[in-house]
């Protein structure tokens, strides 16, 4: 969470700003979480999914975040494994 708070600027200990294990519905699945939801203003922003550090970032894991994005108002998704940030 360093990167939400040191670079992005978000104060993660505010759950108005960060968001963890984020709700949405993406399509006909109900309930599907996202790792964290930054909000600005009531809306969110940017959506963080969150992958092993020991694994790479594959386009399964970008599909998944796409679906996410897609079914939320967010402007931005980021995917990382801690090490590689896609954004």
């Amino acid at each position: 969470m360093p990167f939400i708070s040191t670079v992005l600027g978000y104060d993660v200990f505010n759950p108005l700003e960060v968001i963890p294990e984020f709700t949405a519905d993406v399509g006909i699945k109900k309930g599907e979480k996202i790792d964290y939801a930054i909000v600005h203003d009531g809306e969110v922003q940017i959506l963080v999914e969150c992958k092993r550090s020991s694994g790479g970032l594959t386009a399964e894991n970008a599909s998944q975040l796409f679906r996410y994005f897609a079914a939320t108002s967010a402007r931005i998704a980021i995917l990382t494994n801690g090490e590689v940030y896609h954004f």
